[in-house]
């Protein structure tokens, strides 16, 4: 029967909703999860009228009241031995804000290493400290504040016990830190009205703290976290225990904006606008926030970095504007913890919900967007996300609606059912819509399963609308093992969606060893592995296959290399172009490529990776280069460079591509930045640069002064300056 195994996917999917009930009799029994001596930091209460002052010196006498977090453990390289630094870190609080206070010490003060004034560094390539914080204490979702000896810093929204970190989250938090001769200190300052808590008296949350000793490579924990896990996996944070009579606040944020920005085009003509909008944020409740936006505009976003596509199928650009950033995992649907094919996140090839589809054209060029409302949160064990966005008609777009609704129940430990409703509707009858239903189990922190199934409902309709999923996935410290089952019908459409292939059966395996040599000076870890891919057409004929094989070699400075070989067999049913003047015709094609690849110590001054790749190509062969590098002269300037390029010959005709890429960072402080970013694709013939410059004035208040230029052979150039100011205001 033609959906027959869509309805066996259905049917697991039901069999695991059907879990929910053993699942919540075990959770109604939390002691038995509850890991033996839990550690606990007290937080401290400052006296009526006594003042801290947040300049990273800890000479305050309250701090010599709080007992320290300390005694820090090793996740690397040597996981469960003791920190080869000593690392406090106290905790304060009063009425409005809750503080830590955080001495590094080190043994070698001058080989501190900080790589970046910017908010939400990368963490891997710098000395640091995080803070992790569940102030439900659910064990499953909270927040990450991260800081450096310079002061920089990064905030993120953690859900599903560390499976999904949004790194696009922004918070009003301050920080203060400065290097010392014995290390270096910071202190921190979190409002409470930052948090969402359960009102009451007395607070218990859930907490942690980790520490990167970037020379090292050494990662250490306070309460102990497998290095296979982040430090956003609160099932095995401590507790911050202390916090008496603290309160929100009343929760309302409102950001206006003001913009005003010239286009020129190239044919003489000039355009001026000026325009304003606004953005509020109100706590509903403790643990549920709406956000209204009007006349919403993402000018000051960085232009997408561009690819050059050599396959038949779509490609796959993220999501970069803040609105639909924030709280953007809470709508995440039918992808299971740490699940994985070839280092490509599954739900690059299955994305139920695409915020991109709103306000985007296929182009990638902005649409006009009305406005919308968001409400998302928690009901007691319940997740919601409801978005609403509407946008205007333009003389190529109509205008649209666009609704998600994304129910989940947290069961068990870490594991959830749930379903997700989207709908697009236009003029008159024109809309799409889907409903679906998943399944997200978690045993022993090693064994996951998970499923959805999904239908989706267009006008006139001829049936084969349904797409579900089936996986499975063992991972521990030296073995991982996984494997999944994905079909999609021929007519499912979801115009909120990205999918890359539609009418298929797809069946995905994988191995994975992690061997670690002992007190190797200078190799970590080697990671041997194996996939295969197996598509399949509606009838379960071949059309794809894709046997991977190689090697990555992890070295203990932060380098690495890998080494694969891939054996392809590819069935074309249908020619395609790919290149204007070339044509792939119909035919069965069986390649092998290989791959070499090398990347530096990524906090050194001068850094980057070369990547070659070679082999068959469809009728012939080709060759392709990546090179990317990364100058850094101290924390506030870097310079990265990337080009691309491939040599193809094929028995329909030869040609080259080159994808160049400059981007020059400059940070005059924490606060203040300017960026310069430049592309060349010899494809399409695109030649842009953007130019921005971002002044924070206040915390999540900004300036921004951005001008963009792009040009290509075969449409007018554009040329655009714009200058936005936006001012947070917080109730």
């Amino acid at each position: 029967m033609k959906n027959r195994r869509t309805r066996i996917i259905a049917g697991a999917t039901l069999a695991l909703l059907g879990l929910a009930d053993l699942e919540t009799t075990v959770a109604g029994q939390p002691q038995a999860h509850e890991p033996p001596e839990r550690r606990e930091v007290a937080a401290v209460r400052l006296h009526e009228g006594e003042r801290l002052t947040l300049d990273g010196l800890l000479d305050e006498a309250a701090w010599a009241r709080a007992e320290p977090a300390e005694s820090f453990v090793q996740a690397e390289p040597y996981e469960g031995t003791p920190a080869t630094e000593a690392t406090d870190i106290r905790v304060l609080y009063d009425r409005d804000n809750l503080y830590f206070g955080i001495l590094c010490r080190d043994s070698q003060p001058d080989r501190l290493l900080t790589t970046s004034l910017r908010r939400d560094f990368n963490e891997n390539d710098t000395d640091m400290v995080g803070i992790a914080l569940s102030p439900f204490d659910d064990r499953r979702n909270g927040f990450l504040f991260l800081t450096t000896p310079d002061g920089a810093q990064h905030d993120a929204q953690v859900t599903d016990d560390g499976v999904k970190v949004n790194e696009n989250w922004d918070a009003v938090w301050h920080v203060r830190a400065r290097q010392t001769p014995s290390g270096w200190a910071a202190e921190v300052a979190i409002p409470f009205k930052t948090l969402r808590f359960t009102a009451g008296a007395s607070q218990a949350w859930g907490v942690n703290f980790d520490r990167r000793m970037r020379r090292k490579n050494e990662v250490a924990r306070w309460s102990f976290v497998p290095r296979r896990f982040d430090l956003g996996r609160f099932s095995m944070a401590g507790r911050l225990v202390g916090l008496e009579g603290v309160r929100q606040g009343r929760n309302l944020k409102v950001k206006p904006y003001g913009l005003v920005s010239v286009d020129n085009v190239e044919t003489g003509s000039h355009k001026g606008s000026a325009d304003g909008g606004w953005d509020v944020k109100y706590g509903l409740t403790s643990s549920l926030v709406l956000d209204l936006t009007l006349n919403t505009d993402f000018s000051q976003v960085e232009v997408d970095q561009q690819q050059i596509n050599l396959t038949r199928f779509p490609l796959f650009f993220p999501e970069k504007r803040d609105f639909f950033l924030e709280s953007a995992d809470l709508f995440h649907f039918g992808v299971g913890a740490q699940e994985k094919q070839r280092g490509r996140t599954a739900s690059e090839e299955f994305v139920a919900f695409f915020s991109r589809r709103i306000g985007l054209s296929p182009e990638g060029l902005p649409l006009p967007i009305w406005g919308g409302a968001r409400l998302t949160g928690r009901l007691g064990d319940h997740s919601l996300g409801l978005l609403q966005m509407s946008t205007r008609s333009t003389d190529r777009f109509p205008g649209n609606d666009y609704t998600v609704l994304r129910l989940r129940r947290d069961l068990f430990r870490k594991s959830d059912v749930g379903g997700v409703f989207l709908n697009r509707s236009g003029e008159g009858s024109d809309f799409s819509r889907v409903v679906g239903a998943d399944a997200n189990f978690e045993f022993m922190d090693r064994l996951t399963l998970s499923s959805f199934v999904a239908k989706s409902y267009v006008p006139g309709s001829p049936g084969d609308d349904l797409a579900g999923k089936l996986s499975a996935q063992w991972a521990d410290n030296f073995l991982g093992i996984s494997g999944t089952y994905v079909d999609v019908g021929e007519n499912f459409n979801d115009d909120m969606g990205f999918i890359r292939r539609k009418g298929i059966r797809v069946l995905r395996s994988g191995l994975d060893l992690h061997p670690r040599p002992k007190r190797s000076s200078w190799i970590r870890e080697f990671h041997p592995h194996a996939y295969l891919d197996y598509f399949m057409d509606r009838d379960n004929h071949l059309l794809t296959r894709n046997l991977h094989l190689g090697l990555w070699i992890y070295f203990q400075d932060g380098s690495r290399m890998e080494v694969y070989q891939s054996r392809e067999f590819e069935e074309l049913r249908n020619p395609f172009r790919i290149r204007r003047d070339i044509s792939i015709p119909v035919g069965t094609y069986s390649v092998a490529r290989h791959v070499a690849q090398y990347s530096w110590n990524p906090s050194k001054p001068v850094a980057g990776s070369v990547r070659y790749n070679w082999g068959g190509f469809w009728s012939g062969r080709f060759a392709e280069w990546t090179l990317t590098g990364i100058l850094r002269h101290r924390p506030d300037f870097s310079a990265e460079l990337s080009y691309v390029t491939n040599d193809v010959r094929l028995r329909e005709g030869s040609f080259r591509t080159h994808l160049a890429g400059v981007r020059l960072r400059y940070a005059f402080s924490t606060r203040q930045f300017l960026d310069l970013f430049a592309q060349h694709n010899s494809i399409s013939r695109l030649h842009s640069v953007q130019v921005r410059y971002n002044l924070i004035h206040r915390p999540l208040s900004d300036l921004f002064i951005v001008y963009h230029e792009q040009r290509t052979a075969h449409e007018d150039g554009l040329r655009s300056l714009s200058l936005k100011f936006t001012r947070l205001f917080e109730f």
